[in-house]
């Protein structure tokens, strides 16, 4: 298979311990990277999630500091901004023809209306477990930028298209809603030379969450921890969401 995939750290952010072990790590805050990934494929650059611009971070960290405070603000340079670092690939955001979206947190989803010629793709049962929840208390809009999922309700049937789940997206390259973290987590599995690379997105936010099973705060925690075994049941390369040790393992950045 001709797929690699490259990872993308585009800035950082902190938060409470227990946002990101459930129950757990109280006391503690926590700077963790913030990731999208770019498969190179037959099928030209695929994008599995968008980031937040440096220009967007400036913006909105007012609001995030009077919520969260100082530590929690986006800090993403301009020159590790995605447009920049796909720039350095070679990568225009007019260039991009497709987008998958793992989830519409902010830090992954916020950047989609930036990539004007893309087809942005989703899972429809993740979709459906988004814009319309069982528990809409559960998807605040602190959590999820409403803009991004009434941009995509607008795309709808154009440029969004939604898959459904398990089926071959691409060559090599499925989606798999997990739920838990958020109503919508999607892992996106990709077939390459080394192996097939689980791009796990939030449903393991750290190495740390895989060997102890030990999920993130989210939506749904039966969900969280079933999407943990089937994770690890899998036995593929992963890449987690927001742990420091993936540019540890990977210090090329790419895989494949």
């Amino acid at each position: 298979m001709g797929n690699r995939v490259r990872i993308i750290q585009y800035g950082q952010q902190g938060f409470p311990g227990p946002a990101f072990f459930y129950m757990g790590r109280f006391g503690e805050f926590l700077h963790v990277p913030l990731y999208f990934w770019v498969i190179q494929s037959e099928a030209g650059a695929i994008l599995v999630d968008v980031g937040v611009s440096a220009k967007q971070a400036v913006e909105l960290n007012t609001e995030i500091v009077e919520r969260f405070g100082e530590e929690a603000a986006w800090k993403i340079p301009p020159e590790k901004s995605p447009e920049a670092q796909l720039a350095d690939l070679g990568i225009e955001l007019e260039g991009v023809r497709h987008v998958i979206l793992t989830h519409l947190h902010g830090d992954h989803s916020l950047n989609i209306t930036n990539f004007p010629n893309a087809e942005i793709l989703m899972a429809r049962t993740s979709w459906e477990a988004i814009s319309a929840p069982a528990h809409p208390g559960l998807v605040p809009p602190s959590q999820f930028p409403y803009p991004v999922i009434d941009f995509l309700r607008g795309e709808l049937g154009k440029r969004f298209r939604l898959i459904e789940e398990g089926a071959e997206v691409f060559p090599g390259v499925r989606c798999f809603r997990m739920g838990g973290h958020s109503p919508d987590l999607t892992v996106v599995t990709v077939e390459t030379a080394a192996g097939e690379v689980i791009l796990a997105s939030d449903a393991a936010m750290f190495y740390e969450s895989l060997e102890l099973g030990w999920p993130s705060n989210g939506y749904n925690q039966l969900e969280a921890l079933r999407a943990l075994d089937w994770i690890k049941e899998r036995d593929g390369i992963v890449l987690p969401g927001h742990d420091w040790k993936v540019l540890e393992r990977h210090p090329e950045g790419v895989i494949g």
